[in-house]
């Protein structure tokens, strides 16, 4: 719900689950990630969860996400032992 929130305040409506959202999105190499894609996660056979690139393209990978322990947080990709194996792939709507 989260990255919708922040794409809908730009006038851009996304699917409603993150599976969803991966597959209508355009595919970025997650190496070329920049400020606006999404950035998909699984912790099985299932995309679950959906994170928002704040970084710019060639800087390390940070995202500002919705945690449901924590409310809305930002996380460094590179760093974080959680978020790093269950990240899967990366797509835009810009």
């Amino acid at each position: 719900g989260f990255v919708g929130y922040v794409y809908k305040k730009y006038g851009i409506i996304l699917p409603r689950t993150a599976s969803a959202q991966l597959e209508g999105s355009k595919k970025v190499k997650i190496t070329d990630a920049d400020q606006g894609d999404l950035l998909f996660f699984s912790s099985g056979a299932n995309i679950s969860h959906v994170g928002l690139v704040i970084s710019k393209k060639g800087e390390s990978l940070v995202m500002v996400h919705a945690s449901t322990s924590k409310g809305v947080i930002i996380t460094e990709i590179e760093k974080s032992t959680y978020w790093k194996p269950k990240l899967k792939a990366c797509g835009t709507f810009i």
